[in-house]
């Protein structure tokens, strides 16, 4: 990506909300890293690099905004520079080295950060180690960051997935609700086409039942709006059921059409099977899954209702010509 040499951010606000800008470019895909962004600024205001983790094993936000800019305006371009980022920087070494270093080492003075690392092994670790070595660190919470990181959040304080219930109405003749199958042309509004697809993307596994399934043969792709490019990562789909006694993902065949199976797993889907509800977020969990997306009919979603599972409800009314969407955390105290 090319950096605006031009641009100017008069506040920290306007800069970290470049960097989230950025870390939704991962989000869906980074597990079991958190999706992360990183802007740097200069003192006069110049954008001088941008970064986006891609996945585990790529490199870390920090470190791709710290190569833009050395690529971009020289080997010292980072020295004396302001860092915008969605979390704080890791100070220890997985797959790749920590970004304490990168930070330290290109000579940045100031580091701003959203989010405190949320995992338990490793509180303040970063901020810690880049302010005993003289930088300036600044906690600077961000409500669009915050939201960016609870499914990460969730998945490594409870190894269980964040919960998303997607759910359509369309109001009858008789003035009643009724629920809108994948299958048909949903939603009045592109607007609502493009949420729904983009909460498949921001998801590594998708939830649903044999009898959503059996209904509506549904895609489960994502269409109407970009997806990730990583060939290598497969999502999920997790079909729960407790009708078939006995039914197993080799068997899957005896209940569910077998082309539908054959073009799911074609079109880069790993199939997975569960008893129940309980048990398909645990598997997830143990999968790496941060953010499951709930698609099914009445039953299973009134099942979520009922035990309070969804971490949070996306509901679509759907009209004649506009439609109205209602997105609530829920209240799982």
């Amino acid at each position: 990506m090319n950096v605006p040499a031009h641009s100017r951010f008069a506040t920290d606000l306007e800069a970290m909300a470049l960097a989230v800008e950025q870390a939704y470019q991962g989000f869906g895909r980074t597990a079991p890293n958190p999706p992360v962004g990183a802007c740097l600024i200069a003192n006069d205001g110049r954008v001088l690099g941008l970064g986006s983790h891609r996945g585990a094993g790529q490199a870390h936000a920090e470190r791709t905004a710290i190569d833009q800019a050395q690529q971009l305006f020289g080997t010292n371009a980072a020295r004396g520079a302001t860092l915008y980022v969605t979390l704080e920087p890791c100070n220890h070494t997985g797959r790749t080295p920590p970004c304490t270093e990168a930070i330290a080492q290109a000579g940045i003075a100031r580091v701003v950060f959203a989010n405190k690392d949320p995992n338990p092994t490793v509180p303040g670790k970063g901020a810690e180690a880049l302010a005993a070595r003289g930088i300036q660190m600044i906690h600077q919470p961000n409500d669009a960051a915050e939201r960016l990181l609870r499914p990460f959040r969730q998945w490594i304080t409870r190894r269980t997935p964040w919960v998303v219930h997607k759910i359509a109405f369309r109001r009858t003749h008789e003035n009643k609700l009724s629920m809108i199958p994948e299958s048909q042309n949903t939603f009045a509004r592109a607007e609502s086409l493009r949420l729904a697809h983009e909460l498949r993307r921001q998801s590594e596994a998708i939830l649903t039942s044999v009898p959503t399934i059996l209904a509506d043969l549904p895609k489960f792709t994502v269409r109407h709006t970009w997806d990730h490019d990583d060939l290598s990562f497969k999502r999920k789909i997790m079909i729960v059921s407790s009708r078939a006694t006995g039914l197993t993902v080799e068997t899957l065949h005896t209940v569910l059409p077998v082309t539908w199976l054959s073009e799911t797993r074609a079109a880069g889907f790993e199939v997975l099977l569960s008893p129940n509800l309980e048990h398909a977020l645990s598997t997830l969990g143990q999968l790496n899954v941060h953010q499951v997306l709930v698609e099914a009919g009445p039953r299973l979603s009134e099942h979520l209702a009922s035990t309070r599972t969804a971490h949070e409800n996306v509901v679509i009314s759907v009209g004649e010509e506009r439609d109205f969407v209602l997105r609530t955390l829920a209240n799982k105290s």
